[in-house]
């Protein structure tokens, strides 16, 4: 009869009519096979095609038999590729274990399926995260992840030429989808691919268009960091005037660490965060900003540590989804500010040498951010992706030898979990260019000595 219901299986399972043990992300199969696992758990119907003699009816019935056969083809539910594309992104969304929750790389992700469709990019770059995701989970590379993930950079490439799908928001959140894919799939040797002068270009069209939706808005707010970052050692990468406009327009996303006011931490705050290439790449001219935005790390340090405090205490009586995603959440955060601060506090003490309340507070931050990041290893790899980001902050930053061999073995620990571009032969490069920065820098003797100011000799001395 019509409407039998069938397997929940995974396709590939129901494939070979094999049982499916349904499991997330990946059912043991899928897994053991390295292939992807789609559409487990989703409930079907076996349609079943009815032979009927031919008899003599009246018009009331055969109006009746119309009506039946038009509500049953209703409930036949279509099924094609970008169908189950978009079911296999709903269940990645679903999967609640910190590991494994891709929820981490942006809260709009869940309103993807919906743009699937209508731009080849994002539908290619869609398919190769599903795809790469499955790798991620076995920590081995198939040559399907690869495939689907050189379609993706391939279509990619043919819809930038495009004049108007080359810069709209979908071949944006394509690109962004594919940077999430070479940190999964990118190992030690190779050379990544910066995105960012493309995100630039499009986020300078973008930014500006009429009936902007919380897609675009939440998409912007989170692209816009990673361009930001890229921005400090890539000079093409131009921050004004579109910056500005996007702040003004996009709210931060919901799922931001904020404070009790329900606000971004000021250190944290996009306006803020978009000063630090500049802060970096000419420190000699901008001290005071400099101290400024220390200070500002300093009182926000304390600030986050406390809630980072309560969601360790939480985590010790409950192993709910939300406590432990929350307290991965805040130890990103709380790396990430002291990172920034291990950076500041060096140009600082280039201006100062000497200031022992500089150096017991640069043992400070290092220590923490290197026990944190020590205990975020459990959440591996998804919840502590941002662990190599924090290391290179430190890597450039630091001259002592005990505390570079430190980051390195947690490097070494972390990344065979997770097949990771070597963050700190990356980071060389900005290393160079962070410490020839620093040899522009006079200390305020000099600096005073030289434009005859000796005034202001106090104020630009640090004090702790």
């Amino acid at each position: 009869m019509p409407g039998v219901p069938s397997s929940r299986g995974c396709e590939a399972c129901r494939k070979v009519k094999k049982k499916c043990d349904q499991a997330k992300p990946s059912c043991s199969r899928c897994t053991r096979l390295e292939i992807p696992c789609v559409g487990s758990g989703q409930k079907r119907y076996k349609f079943i095609k009815e032979q009927k003699a031919v008899v003599r009816r009246d018009a009331g019935q055969v109006q009746k038999d119309h009506t039946t056969l038009f509500l049953e083809s209703l409930r036949q539910i279509p099924s094609n590729e970008i169908t189950l594309m978009g079911g296999s992104l709903v269940s990645l969304l679903n999967v609640e274990d910190v590991r494994y929750d891709v929820s981490y790389y942006g809260p709009f992700l869940g309103q993807i399926p919906k743009y699937l469709g209508t731009n080849k990019a994002l539908d290619s770059a869609v398919g190769a995260l599903t795809h790469t995701f499955t790798a991620l989970h076995t920590n081995q590379l198939s040559r399907e992840a690869y495939t689907s993930f050189g379609k993706a950079l391939k279509n990619l490439r043919t819809t930038l030429l495009d004049p108007e799908q080359g810069r709209s928001v979908s071949t944006m959140c394509a690109i962004y989808l594919i940077m999430v894919c070479e940190g999964w799939l990118t190992v030690p040797g190779e050379t990544p691919v910066n995105h960012g002068e493309a995100m630039m270009h499009i986020m300078n069209t973008v930014v500006y268009k009429d009936n902007m939706g919380t897609f675009e808005s939440q998409l912007l707010y989170t692209l816009a960091i990673p361009v930001i970052m890229e921005s400090v050692f890539n000079p093409k990468i131009k921050l004004s005037p579109w910056l500005d406009t996007l702040i003004e327009r996009c709210p931060p996303p919901r799922r931001n660490v904020k404070d009790e006011s329900g606000k971004p931490f000021d250190s944290m705050n996009l306006r803020n965060l978009s000063r630090y290439p500049v802060l970096l790449k000419h420190p000699e001219h901008h001290y005071y900003e400099i101290l400024s935005a220390y200070e500002q790390f300093k009182i926000d340090f304390v600030r986050i540590e406390e809630h980072l405090l309560k969601f360790e205490l939480e985590s010790t009586v409950s192993t709910s989804a939300n406590t432990v995603r929350m307290l991965s959440r805040f130890q990103a955060a709380y790396c990430m500010i002291l990172g920034l601060a291990f950076i500041l506090n060096k140009i600082l003490r280039a201006y100062n040498p000497g200031n022992d309340a500089l150096e017991a507070e640069s043992l400070v931050f290092f220590e923490r951010v290197m026990e944190i990041s020590r205990q975020s290893l459990q959440y591996r790899p998804i919840g502590a992706c941002f662990l190599p980001v924090c290391m290179a902050f430190l890597w450039v930053a630091s001259d002592d030898e005990d505390q570079l061999d430190q980051i390195q073995s947690l490097l070494i620990t972390y990344q065979p979990q997770f097949a990771m571009i070597t963050w700190v032969d990356e980071s060389r490069d900005i290393r160079g260019m962070f410490h020839t920065v620093l040899g522009r820098i006079e200390t305020p003797e000099r600096a005073i000595s030289s434009s005859g100011d000796s005034d202001t000799l106090s104020e630009l001395t640090y004090l702790s």
